[in-house]
């Protein structure tokens, strides 16, 4: 539309030019908004999927890096409680579940 508005139509000036694009361009705003709507909410919708099943693995990595870390905490507390048992010293320290 642009390049025959500013290489054919040589008789009107600048101003008339440009009504004569946007006129002429007019009916495909419909198309293009219609085509920003589905490429904004498709990608909207890709994106979600992709994010829940990244954040999903991510939970679960997570879960298990906190059981590994209980399980050493709990670990360590029994070893001092066994050890503090052996030598017959009083042990008061509270359960990592109280921490």
């Amino acid at each position: 539309m642009t390049w025959y508005e500013v290489v054919y139509q040589t008789k009107d000036n600048t101003l008339g030019t440009m009504l004569a694009i946007g006129k002429g361009m007019s009916p495909l705003v419909i198309v293009v908004a219609a085509e920003t709507v589905v490429l904004v909410e498709g990608y909207a919708m890709l994106a979600e999927k992709y994010l829940k099943r990244r954040y999903a693995e991510g939970r679960a990595e997570g879960r298990v890096e906190g059981r590994v870390e209980k399980q050493a905490l709990w670990k360590a507390w029994n070893n001092r409680r066994l050890e503090a048992e052996a030598l017959g010293e009083p042990f008061d320290e509270p359960t990592p579940s109280d921490e």
